[in-house]
């Protein structure tokens, strides 16, 4: 039987992030030069935003980050709309699990079909996660961005280019039980 368009696909039931294929920087893994499984911070009390498409409307109620070696100080995620605008975020929250997978339950969240950030930031630059580093690649023009001085995270993000080699795994689902 031919696939129907008008029938929501399982492509967004499952855990949504940096790899997954609705992410627009799933095509970095043909741009890095080291997958890093524990790196620091790259920007002191600062953000970064990893842009993801929702295809059909979903209710998001996690977050996810892959902690590194050495999880200390306090670390924001987020859910932005293509704006800027916070439309979620889990607050200032202790890292804790080294080399572990942080699992933040946020406020239920509808995202309709559409372009959202995810971000993440934190307090320090020594806290370590997981992520692509080595980019070889301009970064901006697949809508990876930063911000400076913004945690916790704003109401309104001011999207700059990311000026760094490091993207961080992070991940949004609408699961309640993971």
């Amino acid at each position: 039987m031919p696939h129907s368009y008008n029938q929501p696909s399982l492509r967004n039931t499952m855990s949504m992030g940096t790899l997954s294929p609705d992410s627009i920087t799933v095509s970095l893994t043909a741009s890095v030069t080291t997958f890093a499984t524990s790196t620091a911070w790259p920007i002191a009390s600062g953000t970064i935003c990893v842009p993801i498409e929702v295809l059909y409307p979903v209710t998001v109620a996690k977050m996810m980050v892959n902690n590194g070696s050495v999880p200390t100080g306090t670390m924001d995620v987020g859910i932005y709309d293509a704006g800027g605008t916070r439309l979620v975020s889990a607050g200032s929250t202790p890292q804790v699990g080294a080399s572990a997978i942080q699992i933040f339950d946020i406020t239920d969240t509808v995202l309709l079909p559409g372009l959202y950030y995810m971000a993440l930031a934190f307090n320090n630059s020594i806290s370590t996660v997981a992520g692509f580093g080595g980019v070889l690649v301009d970064m901006s023009p697949m809508g990876i961005y930063q911000q400076l001085s913004a945690f916790p995270l704003p109401a309104t993000l001011t999207f700059s280019a990311l000026n760094g080699t490091f993207v961080p795994l992070i991940s949004m689902t609408p699961s309640t039980t993971i």
